[in-house]
């Protein structure tokens, strides 16, 4: 199952600041940009918010913008391993500007240093998406069914008889684990079961509702492979070591 695929998220778990700079000298000019940030963590689902602390004329306004779009550019390429950035504050409270050479493109490189490198100081994880699952079965797989969801670190919500001979099963699951497992499962020629070495307990085939729950923070195992998969990529792309592509 390709990893990368799947909607995984990034946030952070601790505050932490960083400046970034874009300064250059270029032949009749120049370039000069100077950000600092901050940012702090925010509860699962609330989002991504921006606030400007800036002293009032420590940059020009019309520069806060390009700082803002920066930091948007940054969160949605993400820091870790290319998926988008949730669930933090961004502030920006200091940086200073050149009245000859500072440009809307130094401040948006300038803000997006900042971030990358807040970020990296501030503990980041990777976030895994929970999905709820509802399905029935035969009564006689009941306890398959549920060692199978706890193998896939899941939580059951709701076991119950639902008609004669049937059990009704109300789990969440992590998206990436119920995935694999079905790709192993088509792997080994099965179309039924959570593993292949498994009985065939589950039917793909059948009646089942499947929503996003929540997101979660994925297993450490789970994190340094999408990190090595996202840096296979990069290095196979052209990408810098960063992750990002030199803006010129």
């Amino acid at each position: 199952m390709p990893l990368l695929s799947v909607s995984f998220r990034e946030t952070i778990t601790v505050s932490a600041e960083a400046r970034g700079k874009h300064i250059r000298q270029l032949a009749g000019g120049g370039r000069y940009g100077d950000t600092l940030l901050t940012v702090e963590p925010l509860a699962r689902g609330t989002g991504v918010e921006f606030a400007n602390a800036l002293d009032p004329g420590r940059i020009p306004a019309p520069f806060i913008a390009d700082i803002a779009q920066g930091v948007i550019e940054t969160i949605e390429e993400g820091v870790l391993a290319g998926f988008p950035l949730v669930d933090l504050r961004v502030t920006l409270r200091d940086g200073s500007y050149h009245h000859l050479h500072s440009t809307p493109l130094s401040f948006r490189v300038a803000a997006s240093i900042a971030l990358h490198d807040a970020v990296v100081k501030a503990s980041p994880i990777i976030l895994t998406p929970v999905v709820k699952l509802e399905f029935t079965a035969a009564m006689g797989t009941q306890a398959s069914l549920l060692r199978d969801i706890h193998r896939m670190n899941g939580i059951v919500l709701y076991s119950a008889e639902s008609e004669p001979g049937r059990i009704r099963i109300e789990a969440t699951l992590p998206l990436d684990a119920l995935l694999e497992a079905r790709a192993l499962e088509d792997a080994a020629g099965a179309s039924a079961s959570f593993a292949p070495s498994a009985p065939c307990v589950f039917d793909w085939r059948g009646n089942f509702r499947m929503q996003f729950s929540h997101y979660e923070r994925a297993p450490a195992a789970l994190q340094k492979r999408l990190i090595r998969e996202a840096a296979r990529q990069q290095t196979s792309g052209g990408a810098t070591p960063s992750g990002k592509k030199e803006m010129s």
